[in-house]
């Protein structure tokens, strides 16, 4: 198969030509082209007695769906990528890592938020239909994300982060952690001291009072990226409707768009992303903040 990579995992897979377009195109490449199995070293009698066989019976598709979907999109061999592409729907991308590692699936155990759930999927609905989002392509990402989002795995066994209170093997998974952080805003100011530096007094636990919490709550607008649309900030949706009184859920969201780089989406998960002191050491510190003022605006 020429979509195989020797260099993610074993480089083996396990063929499943009956509901594979890939797979049913490299068992049909084989078939036809002696000179592609003389290539490969494949001996006649390991390809041309075998006929794919059926597995699973898929509505509309039958039970050789790999086979229909590729006579469907007329696809001729293993070289028509983009008609592959479409025949199916597969996370092939590489991932890094905060640390820089290229990230590989593994089968865990796991608890799961059930995001979804009918009650629950409501208050989120009417919580978003009073939300300020300035933009349509924003609200449509929130209402196509409470439209398939269900359960969702919330836990992971190594790194930083809270751990779950009914099983301390399992730390709570960063985009499910911080989704009332929101809330540690009301106190931030008196914890941390001045942007300067300064000392200032710790706030005493009898000054976290409702009505210092309700003066500063709820949050009018969070700034954040719409790749989290589809996650993180959905969860916040969910969290504070099932968490908070209906008076302290969001009030709004803006949510920016992409900085592209070498034509490629930047960001953390594609390594391919610059700091701040990298930018002003290429470009100046003036360039910069021109190019994120005009970003934002």
């Amino acid at each position: 198969m020429l979509t195989i990579k020797s260099d993610k995992g074993t480089g083996i897979l396990t063929s499943v030509p009956s509901d594979s377009p890939d797979d049913f195109m490299a068992l049909h490449d084989l078939k036809q082209k002696p000179a592609l199995r003389a290539k490969y070293g494949v001996k006649d009698e390991w390809v041309l007695p075998f006929e794919v066989l059926p597995i699973i019976n898929i509505p509309e598709f039958g039970d050789k769906s790999a086979e229909k979907v590729c006579s469907n999109l007329k696809i001729k061999s293993q070289n028509d990528k983009d008609l592959l592409a479409e025949a199916k729907s597969e996370p092939e991308k590489k991932v890094m890592s905060r640390s820089g590692d290229e990230c590989v699936v593994a089968l865990t155990d796991q608890w799961y938020i059930r995001y979804g759930e009918s009650e629950w999927r409501k208050m989120a609905e009417d919580c978003l239909s009073n939300m300020k989002l300035y933009g349509d392509e924003t609200r449509h990402g929130f209402e196509h994300t409470l439209g398939w989002l269900n359960q969702w795995a919330c836990s992971r066994s190594f790194g930083l982060g809270t751990y779950i209170p009914w099983d301390d093997q399992f730390l709570a998974e960063s985009l499910s952690d911080s989704t009332l952080y929101m809330a540690y805003y009301t106190i931030t100011h008196l914890q941390n001291g001045d942007m300067y530096g300064s000392d200032t007094s710790l706030v005493k636990p009898e000054q976290l009072t409702d009505e210092e919490f309700g003066y500063w709550y709820p949050f009018d607008l969070r700034v954040s990226g719409k790749d989290l649309i589809q996650n993180h900030l959905t969860f916040c949706i969910y969290n504070h409707a099932a968490i908070l009184s209906q008076h302290h859920w969001p009030r709004g969201f803006h949510c920016n768009g992409h900085i592209m780089l070498n034509s490629e989406k930047m960001s953390k998960s594609t390594g391919n992303f610059w700091t701040l002191r990298q930018a002003i050491e290429e470009f100046s510190a003036d360039a910069t903040r021109f190019s994120l003022a005009d970003l934002c605006w």
